[in-house]
């Protein structure tokens, strides 16, 4: 998820930040709304990037990993918050690959690292709602109701969905019956590999350069497999899932396979287990691609 400053939103526009950023939204960015769902953000994050804005500070007081991306001390007020938080949370390193580093934050981190920021932000945690409810009706001269103030579910309106990737660069490694998969996104990596494209994805060029063409259709699978094949030329083989979680699988050369996983996996995983499965005799396999841990049958079918 990113979380961007509402005043990037109203001095640009929402329409001009979704554009600079739209290559990483089609990537499967959550890119947070303006003004609300930044809180639910924090909760729900395993890692914090950030710099020496506000909301970095929350997020170290939550007790969440913390890597400073970026921090100009100069800017920021001596013995505050942000200020504390400079002086205890490590750097994230752009000279060196992202994953590790997130990795190393979050195995390396201990509840409680980020107590002086806590302590900053708040000298009296769960407090909040009463504390200015009774300074606001002091200030009012109105006697504070006696029923307790309510505190609300917060709110994840705007939050979509988390999105796979529509372009994806792949290598596959094959040993014995186990296939280890690793995928990024294609428009931010310049990766080897072969590469996984959705058919709704913008980017002509990026058809263009498919090894492999997914979908997902509502209606025969064996016509859209045949339509794909024919419009993209250059690609070696077109998938789409079934709604049984059967993957069906065409090749340029004709061929029809069927890829069954024991359990729910996404189209664009067992296309390329196919595509790396060419010109192999391999009837079972395990593919594993970060937490993904599934046995996937592979049947061969008559592709007249």
């Amino acid at each position: 998820m990113a979380i961007v400053h509402p005043n990037v939103w109203h001095g640009h526009g929402p329409w001009q930040v979704r554009t600079w950023l739209s290559d990483c939204l089609r990537a499967g960015l959550i890119l947070v709304p303006d003004t609300e769902g930044w809180r639910a953000a924090l909760i729900a994050a395993d890692c914090v990037i950030g710099d020496h804005g506000s909301t970095t500070a929350y997020g170290a007081a939550l007790d969440r990993p913390t890597l400073l991306g970026s921090f100009p001390a100069d800017d920021v007020a001596p013995a505050s918050p942000v200020d504390v938080l400079g002086g205890i949370a490590p750097r994230l390193h752009r000279d060196r690959p992202l994953r590790p580093q997130i990795d190393r934050a979050i195995a390396a981190h201990r509840p409680g690292a980020y107590a002086a920021v806590s302590e900053l932000v708040t000298s009296a945690p769960h407090e909040a709602l009463e504390r200015l409810r009774r300074l606001c009706y002091s200030i009012m001269d109105l006697a504070e109701p006696v029923v307790e103030p309510p505190v609300h579910p917060l709110p994840t309106d705007g939050l979509s969905p988390a999105t796979a990737p529509t372009a994806m660069a792949v290598t596959c490694t094959i040993t014995d019956r186990t296939a280890s998969v690793v995928r990024y996104p294609a428009e931010l990596h310049n990766g080897s590999g072969h590469l996984v494209v959705h058919i709704d994805h913008p980017g002509r060029r990026m058809l263009g350069a498919a090894d492999v063409i997914v979908g997902d259709v509502d209606r025969d699978p064996e016509d859209w497999l045949r339509a794909v094949i024919l419009e993209h030329p250059a690609i070696a083989l077109a998938a789409v899932g079934g709604p049984d979680g059967v993957c069906h699988v065409r090749t340029r050369d004709g061929d029809r396979i069927d890829l069954v996983p024991d359990t729910s996996v996404d189209t664009a995983l067992c296309a390329s287990l196919a595509y790396s499965l060419l010109g192999k005799e391999i009837s079972e396999v395990t593919v594993t691609a970060g937490a993904i841990n599934r046995a996937v049958a592979v049947r061969p079918l008559d592709g007249s």
